[in-house]
C-alpha cells in the first residue's frame, strides 16, 4: 500500500502555525470507514489494521496499551503521537542542528509547502505575509531546524508515471522540529510519556533554500511523518486523521506502510 497520511498533531507549533498537510490521490491511504471502528462490544485501545506479526508493529501495539488516553475523538493521536515516538527501540537520525535564523528563506517555503501541494500548486501573494510570519514565529517559540544527509527515499516511477519522485544520491533531508508543549497542550496527555522528538520531515535542494525540484508527491508523504531509527533503519511514523498511528518504510521502490493501529473504544450509552 502507497504511503501517504492525514496527520493530526505532530507538536504544538502545528496549531499554532495552521499547517495542512494535504494527501495526494496517489498516496492516499484507503481508510475504513469511521463507523466500523466502533463495534458492538468493542475494548477501549489500540489494534491492527494492517502489521500483525511484524516485530516493530507488535511492539507499538504493546505500548500503546500500556497507557490511558483521553477522549478519542479529542487527543488520542497526539497523545499515542507521544508514546509512539518514545518507543525504546526506537533512535535518532543523527541530526545536524542548523541555525533557523540562518534558514528562514528554507522555513518559510517548507511551511509554505505544506500549505499549497508541496510546490504543485502557487501560494497567492495575498497569504504570503501570513506564511512569513508564521515561519518567524516558529523561529521565535523556540522551533529547531535539522539536517541529515543520506539516502531516505528511493525513486518509485513506474511506466505510468514516469515523473522523478526522488532527488538522486545523497538528500538533504531536514525536519522542521516545534517548541515544547504548552501548560494545557502537556495536561491533555498527562498519563503519557513526553517527548519533542516530533517533526515534519522534507527532503531541500542543494541551496538548503526550499524543496528539491524533484522531490514531487513524495514530498507530502515526507511532511505527515517523522523519521525515527530502528536497528539502523529508518522509518516513517505518521498519524492518521485523529484515530490512528501508522509505521511506514522504504524497501526501493518508495515509501510504503507496513503497519497501521487504530484506536476504538466503547461507546457511551446512547451514543
Amino acid at each position: 500500500m502507497r504511503f501517504g497520511f492525514a496527520i493530526a498533531v505532530l507538536g504544538p507549533g502545528l496549531r499554532r502555525l495552521r499547517l495542512r498537510v494535504r494527501r495526494s490521490a496517489q498516496l492516499r491511504l484507503v481508510a475504513l470507514a469511521v463507523g466500523t471502528l466502533f463495534s458492538a462490544g468493542a475494548l477501549a485501545g489500540w489494534d491492527y489494521y494492517e502489521g500483525k506479526g511484524y516485530t516493530l508493529c507488535d511492539k507499538l501495539r504493546t505500548r500503546l496499551n500500556k497507557y490511558s488516553y483521553p477522549e478519542p475523538w479529542k487527543t488520542p493521536n497526539r497523545c499515542g503521537w507521544f508514546v509512539a515516538l518514545t518507543l525504546p527501540e526506537f533512535t535518532e537520525p543523527p541530526w545536524e542542528e542548523l541555525d533557523p535564523g540562518q534558514h528562514q528563506e528554507l522555513v518559510f517555503n517548507l511551511l509554505k509547502s505544506t500549505q499549497f501541494s508541496y510546490g504543485f500548486a502557487s501560494a497567492p501573494a495575498h497569504v504570503l505575509p501570513r506564511l512569513r510570519a508564521e515561519a518567524r514565529e516558529f523561529i521565535d517559540s523556540g522551533g529547531r531546524l535539522q539536517l541529515w544527509r543520506t539516502r531516505l527515499v528511493s525513486d518509485f516511477r513506474n511506466r505510468n508515471h514516469p515523473e522523478v519522485w526522488a532527488p538522486p544520491g545523497l538528500q538533504n533531508v531536514v525536519q522542521l522540529r516545534y517548541g515544547p508543549a504548552s501548560a494545557a497542550e502537556a495536561a491533555s496527555c498527562a498519563d503519557v510519556p513526553r517527548t519533542d522528538r516530533g517533526g515534519q520531515t522534507f527532503i531541500a535542494n542543494d541551496g538548503l533554500s526550499d524543496l528539491h525540484p524533484a522531490l514531487g508527491y513524495t514530498g507530502g508523504t515526507l511532511a505527515s511523518s517523522t523519521v525515527m531509527l530502528y536497528r539502523g533503519r529508518p522509518y516513517f511514523v505518521s498519524g492518521l486523521a485523529s484515530i490512528g498511528l501508522t509505521l511506514g518504510w522504504d524497501q526501493g521502490s518508495g515509501p510504503s506502510v507496513f503497519c497501521e493501529l487504530r484506536y476504538t473504544h466503547t461507546p457511551a450509552k446512547g451514543k
